[in-house]
């Protein structure tokens, strides 16, 4: 199974198992905001593979260009599990970077 939360707030589960390998997209994530944010996963490997480490690889992408990536492992009989913090810049183009004059 795949558990993702961003700032606490649950935005993936899954109880089926995930192949090796595959690409998981969640979007869009309204948990993120503009500043400093925490990602949280855990992921279960399938019985048949416990005995191995694992490493689930993270990709936080914005407007298709990547942001931030961190590859997370585990050791042999033990779940990949741990926290990312990112930081997220304001959007250019924001209102807050319009100045009328």
């Amino acid at each position: 199974g795949l558990i993702v939360r961003v700032n606490g707030v649950e935005v993936l589960r899954r109880a089926e198992g995930v192949r090796a390998g595959a690409s998981i997209t969640v979007e869009p994530v309204p948990a993120v905001i503009v500043g400093a944010n925490e990602l949280y996963v855990e992921a279960h490997p399938p019985q048949e593979a416990v005995g191995r480490a694992h490493a689930l690889r993270i990709r936080v992408l914005r407007d298709g260009r990547t942001v931030a990536e961190k590859t997370l492992w585990s050791e042999p009989g033990t779940p990949v599990s741990g926290t990312f913090s990112l930081e997220i810049a304001e959007a250019a183009g924001a209102p807050e970077d319009r100045h009328d004059h």
